[in-house]
């Protein structure tokens, strides 16, 4: 599937999480398990499957508030999500 946004939470966010949504209609969140910090290497951590009715265009963590996730789709909506990980 085609990605089309990736985000990174700020130091602040207190995780390293990264969160992706694309094509699929879905929203990816990726946790870093190992690696070294110009190899990092990560899994996949959490999946919202059918986030918006059509592809998920843009993903951003809130700038603060670390476990607070905004996406926008093709459906025309922003969402907020809480992420519990």
């Amino acid at each position: 599937s085609v990605v089309f946004s990736v985000a990174c939470p700020t130091a602040r966010a207190g995780h390293g999480r990264i969160a992706s949504g694309g094509g699929d209609n879905c929203i990816q969140i990726y946790r870093e398990v190992g690696g070294t910090s110009d190899k990092p290497i990560f899994t996949l951590d959490a999946v919202v499957n059918s986030a918006h009715e059509g592809d998920v265009h843009c993903v951003t963590w809130h700038p603060l508030r670390g476990r607070i996730l905004a996406s926008a789709g093709g459906d025309g909506l922003v969402k907020i999500w809480r992420y519990n990980g």
